[in-house]
């Protein structure tokens, strides 16, 4: 990963260390790292100059927001990116940290579940190296990811190149998001394999989604993985803003459960909420209201996204 991202882990376990007075221990589990690494970090800080009686980093500005929203929002951790105008640099700063954390913090023998139509862990997925041979971790799609050809092989190649790099099995999700009817999805979980899939979702230990707005994105939509117009009407009327695995949340941060809901195919917040760590990889101002939801009802608690949408967070009430 670059030089940038890793003094950003060096300044944040320095400012943890000297400036907070936490632990070594408390640090390595507050950041998912092994003690002897929280060790190496702050040595390294010394030697870099990024510490002399107060942080030296161009970082640290990031870093005392980072440690401001953590604390507001009662977060495990957030990381925050440079901000881009253009999006899909935007997409790439947040894919590029998002790819350093997870070589950073995955440990053996996670279980990994991945929302499959989110460009970001895309480009995470595609920024990542593969990890050492003894590393072992599985991947769950946990939202369907069947629908037109086209956009239907990002879904695959999103689950299975998470599995490629973890060295573990991938276990799609051969469903649409969105099926026509509450019907039509009750027969298909009658599926064995399917059940299957479902009960590995009690059995998580990460997952991994973007989060979405209430105007749904193109590639959502060409995939055919999307609502109609009288459909998204009635989510409007309901005050929604955005959508974490197209389970929907209003301006508040409470699910919005309509008989929509009922034809999603993937897993369900209540049961996300029960993950140790719920990492959601996101930014841009269109997305500011739904990722604020998303933090109000504690559906993630690490959050990995760009400098103006932590401004806007900070500045909520």
């Amino acid at each position: 990963m670059s030089r940038k991202d890793h003094i950003h882990l060096v300044t944040k376990a320095a400012n943890l260390y000297y400036v907070k007075k936490e632990k070594q221990v408390a640090i390595a589990n507050r950041l998912e790292i092994s003690q002897a690494t929280v060790s190496r970090l702050v040595k390294e800080a010394i030697k870099e100059n990024l510490v002399v009686f107060k942080l030296n980093s161009s970082i640290s500005e990031h870093i005392n927001l980072e440690e401001e929203l953590r604390e507001k929002y009662n977060l495990k951790d957030i990381y925050i990116v440079n901000h881009s105008s253009d999006e899909l640099q935007l997409i790439n700063n947040l894919g590029s940290y998002t790819a350093f954390y997870l070589q950073n913090t995955l440990k053996k023998n996670d279980i990994v579940g991945v929302s499959c139509w989110s460009q970001a862990l895309l480009s995470t997925a595609n920024l990542m190296t593969k990890l050492d041979k003894s590393f072992k971790a599985d991947v769950v799609q946990i939202l369907g990811g069947l629908g037109s050809s086209t956009f239907e092989s990002h879904a695959y190649q999103l689950t299975s190149k998470f599995a490629e790099i973890f060295n573990g099995k991938a276990y799609m999700l051969p469903a649409p998001g969105i099926l026509d009817s509450k019907s039509g999805k009750d027969v298909l979980m009658k599926d064995a394999y399917i059940q299957k899939i479902h009960e590995l979702f009690k059995k998580l230990t990460i997952v991994l989604v973007g989060i979405g707005q209430i105007k749904q994105s193109k590639l959502l939509s060409e995939s055919g993985n999307s609502f109609n117009v009288k459909e998204l009407e009635i989510l409007k009327k309901n005050n929604v803003v955005g959508d974490i695995n197209l389970r929907f949340i209003d301006n508040n941060g409470r699910n919005i459960k309509t008989n929509l809901d009922k034809r999603i195919m993937g897993i369900d917040l209540d049961l996300l909420k029960k993950v140790p760590r719920r990492i959601a990889v996101a930014g841009g101002k269109q997305k500011h209201k739904a990722i604020r939801a998303s933090l109000l009802g504690g559906f993630i608690n690490t959050l990995i996204t760009d400098s103006k949408t932590a401004d806007y967070l900070i500045k909520s009430n």
